[in-house]
C-alpha cells in the first residue's frame, strides 16, 4: 500500500507528470528498512499488550477475546499515535532541505510510516479478533500470577520467567538508587558525546572512497593515480566570457598570460591556458629558443587555440577558458580552500577597470566546485533541519505529554545518544580503515540525526505513556511514584527491548555486503563473491542506527528515563487526567 501511493505521488523519470516527489535509490532503502522495523514495534506493541490483558482476564469465550483486544487497543492507542506523530513529524520536517535527496526522503518515508501505523491500527486488530488466542500459541500462558505492587513498595513482585526476574531486578534497582544510575550512566555516555561532537565536521565526500577497495573503478582509479600525475583528470575548469571581442591577438594572449600567472595561488600544480597549453611554464619561467622541445611545444599552439579559445559564432574571441591542476585530492577540503583562494584572485580582476577581464562573466566548473556546493548546501541543510527537527518533535512531545520539562529531557536524551553513537561510530570505522580513513561518509550525520530524533523517541513515549497510565492507579506520591515507575518499567521492558532489537536488527541489514565481505574467510568459497561492491557510506549509515537504537533502547529507556521520573515531581494534575 505505502510503495503503491508513493509510485502514485512520484515524479515520472525525465518528465513532470506525478506530483513532483522523486525517489532516490537511499530513499527506497529507508522506506523498506523503516517500514519493516517500525511497522513490527507497532504490532508488537500492541501485541504485547493483548497478550497482557489476556493473563491478567483469563476467559476462552470469542467474545471475551474481542473484548481483551479492544481493550488492549484503547490502551494503546495513545502511545502508538504519539510515538507515529514523533516520527512522522520529524521525517516531514526534511521537506525544508535544499538538496533534493534530503528534501525528497523525509516526506516519503512519513507517508510510508502513516500507512504503516494506519494498518497497524485496523487490520491488526481484525486479524488478532479473528485468530484468537492461537496467536500467542504455544507460549500463552492462561495464568498470570501475581503482578501487583504491594503498598508503599519500591519494586514489582518477581515474575516466573528469567526474562520477567531480570527486569523486576533492573526495575528496584533503579528505583532504589535513581540518583546514582542517572549519573554513572550520563559520565559513561558524555566521553563518546564529546568525541562525536568534535568529530561531527569530519566527514568525507569523497565518491572514490565510497565504494569498497574490490571495486573495478577504485582499483582503476588508484591505478591512474599511481602511474600519471593524480589531479590531472579532475582540473578546476574556468570560463571567462567578455562582453566585446579582444580587438588584436596579441591581447588576447598577453591577457590569458597574465591571468594565468594570477591564477598560480597556493594549492595549485599547474595551469594550461592558450599561452601555456600544457601548463610547464609557471610565472618566472619561460621557455627559451633553444629549450628542449620548444619547437614542439610552440606547434602546439594550433591546437591549444581550438581548445581554450571559444570558435562559436558569436564568441570568437570573448571566451577563454583556463585549466587549473590542483595539488590536492578534488574531493578534499584542501581543494575547496584552493579554490576560494582563486575566486578572490579573480575578483579583482573583474572589478578593475584597467584590467583585460573587466566586466567579464566568470564561471567555474570541475569536481572540486560541484563537491565544494555540496558541502555547502548539505552542511546548511543539517544545521537547518537539526533546529526544526528538535524543536518540531519537542513541540509534538509538549502536546502529547502535557508536560515541557519531560518533554525537554527527552529530547536531551537523544540528543545525547546521537552525539555518543557519532563518536562510537567515527572511532570504530577510523579503526578498520586506518590510516586511509578520511572521515564519516557526508550522509551519515544528518540521516542518522532525523532518525535517532524521531525514530529514538517511540521507546521513551511507549515507556512514559506506561508510567503515566501506573500513577493514575497507584498515585504520583513519595513509594507510589517510585512503584509505579518499577512497575511500568518492568512490564514494557521486555517487549521495548524485543521492539528496539528488530528495529537495529534492520538498520544491520544495510550493513549486510560488508559483514559478509568480513566473514568471507570462515565461509565456503562459492558463498561469497569477493568482488561483491560495498558502499561505504550505506554500512556506516546502517552500524550508526542500529548502534543508535540499541543505545536507545538499553541506556536512555532503561535508564535514563525512568531515573529522572523517580527523581521528577511531576504536576499531579497531569496523572490525574
Amino acid at each position: 500500500v505505502a510503495t503503491s501511493l508513493i509510485a502514485l505521488l512520484a515524479r515520472e523519470p525525465g518528465t513532470n507528470a506525478g506530483y513532483g516527489l522523486s525517489v532516490f535509490t537511499t530513499t527506497r532503502i529507508f522506506v523498506v528498512v523503516l517500514l519493516f522495523g517500525a511497522g513490527t514495534d507497532f504490532c508488537l506493541f500492541f501485541l504485547a499488550r493483548s497478550r497482557e490483558m489476556l493473563q491478567t482476564r483469563p476467559g476462552s469465550s470469542r467474545r471475551h477475546w474481542q473484548r481483551v483486544v479492544a481493550s488492549s487497543w484503547r490502551s494503546v492507542h495513545d502511545a502508538l499515535v504519539a510515538s507515529a506523530l514523533t516520527t512522522v513529524v520529524g521525517l516531514a520536517l526534511m521537506w525544508f532541505s535544499q538538496f533534493q535527496k534530503f528534501q525528497y526522503s523525509g516526506p516519503i518515508i512519513a507517508i510510508s510510516l502513516l500507512v504503516t501505523l494506519c494498518v497497524c491500527l485496523s487490520f491488526t486488530p481484525a486479524l488478532l479478533c479473528g485468530i484468537g488466542p492461537l496467536a500467542f500459541w504455544p507460549f500463552h500462558r492462561r495464568s498470570y500470577g501475581e503482578v501487583g505492587m504491594a503498598a508503599g513498595a519500591t519494586r514489582a513482585v518477581p515474575r516466573t520467567t528469567r526474562s520477567e526476574r531480570y527486569w523486576a531486578r533492573l526495575s528496584g534497582w533503579v528505583v532504589d538508587r535513581p540518583a546514582f544510575a542517572l549519573g554513572v550512566t550520563l559520565l559513561v555516555l558524555t566521553l563518546p558525546a564529546a568525541y562525536g561532537l568534535l568529530r561531527l565536521g569530519h566527514v568525507t565526500y569523497d565518491l572514490t572512497e565510497e565504494l569498497s577497495p574490490s571495486a573495478a573503478s577504485r582499483r582503476g582509479a588508484q591505478l591512474i593515480a599511481r602511474h600519471f600525475p593524480t589531479q590531472d583528470g579532475s582540473p578546476l575548469m574556468i570560463l571567462m566570457v567578455r562582453d566585446e571581442p579582444f580587438s588584436t591577438e596579441e591581447q588576447l594572449r598577453e591577457a590569458c598570460d597574465e591571468l594565468s600567472a594570477a591564477l598560480y595561488v597556493e594549492g595549485v600544480d599547474s595551469v594550461r591556458s592558450l599561452t601555456d597549453p600544457l601548463g610547464d611554464y609557471p610565472p618566472g619561467k619561460r621557455m627559451g629558443l633553444f629549450d628542449r622541445d620548444a619547437w614542439r611545444r610552440r606547434l602546439l599552439n594550433r591546437i591549444a587555440r581550438e581548445r581554450y579559445v571559444s570558435t562559436v559564432n558569436g564568441l570568437q574571441e570573448r571566451v577563454a577558458r583556463f585549466d587549473v591542476v590542483l595539488a590536492d585530492n578534488p574531493f578534499s577540503l584542501d581543494a575547496s580552500a584552493t579554490l576560494r583562494r582563486i575566486e578572490r584572485v579573480l575578483e579583482p580582476q573583474l572589478e578593475n577597470p584597467d584590467s583585460a577581464w573587466y566586466g567579464a562573466h566568470l564561471t567555474t566548473t570541475g569536481t572540486t566546485v560541484g563537491i565544494t556546493d555540496l558541502r555547502l548546501i548539505t552542511q546548511a541543510d543539517q544545521r537547518r533541519i537539526q533546529v526544526l527537527v528538535t524543536i518540531g518533535v519537542w513541540l509534538v512531545l509538549v502536546l502529547l505529554l502535557r508536560q515541557w520539562i519531560l518533554a525537554s529531557y527527552l529530547i536531551f536524551t537523544v540528543l545525547l545518544s546521537y552525539f555518543a553513537t557519532m563518536g562510537l561510530t567515527y572511532a570504530t570505522f577510523a579503526y578498520l580503515y586506518a590510516p586511509d580513513y578520511s572521515g564519516l561518509d557526508w550522509k551519515v550525520p544528518l540521516f542518522l540525526f532525523v532518525i535517532l530524533v524521531a525514530v529514538g523517541q517511540d521507546y521513551n513515549v511507549y515507556l512514559v505513556t506506561r508510567i503515566f497510565e501506573e500513577q493514575r492507579g497507584l498515585g504520583n506520591t513519595g513509594g507510589m511514584r517510585r512503584a509505579a515507575v518499577g512497575r511500568a518499567l518492568q512490564m514494557t521492558g521486555g517487549i521495548i527491548t524485543s521492539c528496539g532489537f528488530v528495529m537495529a536488527g534492520t538498520f544491520v541489514a544495510m550493513t549486510s555486503p560488508a559483514i559478509l565481505l568480513w566473514l568471507n574467510q570462515a565461509l565456503p568459497t562459492d558463498w561469497v563473491d569477493p568482488n561483491t561492491p560495498v558502499l561505504r557510506g550505506m554500512t556506516e549509515l546502517g552500524f550508526a542506527l542500529a548502534l543508535g537504537v540499541l543505545l536507545d533502547t538499553l541506556v536512555v529507556r532503561t535508564i535514563l528515563v525512568p531515573a529522572f521520573m523517580v527523581l521528577w515531581q511531576a504536576p499531579s494534575k497531569r496523572t490525574s487526567r
